[in-house]
């Protein structure tokens, strides 16, 4: 069963998001078509587009979905969707640059999400330099006169 959770600030209703709209213990549930603002928001479902207003359907109450939030656990540095910078120690996460110290609440960090991991040069290299040898050693793929230096370049940038 999905669980939702009462909007008392309509504008921070996002596209896509499924709302239930109650009014008279009638449940609507929809997902949101445009962004929400001050004014209403219009919503959409496989039968029909609705256009809730508070200003004239204050009988209304929306509900937004619960959705849970996953924080990544690998240690490392992380970007937020602001681009700001962040730390990860596998448990708790601190905002590079802030006073704020370290943080584990996912609710604290929810607005940020999503978190895109930095990967160091080296790692991303050897991903990169191992399946182009598994390219290059299939049948067809052409690494026979060259395998020798193509291996010495991946190395020489695995290193960096």
């Amino acid at each position: 069963m999905t669980e939702y959770t009462a909007v008392t600030d309509w504008t921070t209703i996002t596209t896509g998001q499924k709302v239930r709209a109650t009014r008279d213990g009638e449940h609507l549930e929809f997902t949101v078509n445009t962004r929400a603002t001050a004014s209403g928001v219009t919503l959409r479902s496989s039968q029909s587009i609705v256009q809730i207003c508070t200003y004239d359907r204050p009988e209304w109450v929306l509900e937004v979905e619960k959705v849970a939030v996953v924080l990544p656990t690998e240690p490392g540095a992380y970007t937020d969707s602001d681009g700001d910078l962040w730390r990860c120690n596998g448990v708790l996460w601190d905002l590079v640059g802030s006073t704020g110290g370290w943080v584990m609440a996912g609710h604290i960090l929810a607005p940020a999400l999503p978190f895109t991991r930095l990967r160091p040069e080296a790692e991303v290299v050897a991903e990169f330099a191992s399946d182009l040898l598994e390219f290059f050693q299939r049948p067809g793929g052409g690494l026979t006169t060259h395998e020798n230096d193509v291996r010495l370049v991946l190395a020489k940038w695995a290193k960096k």
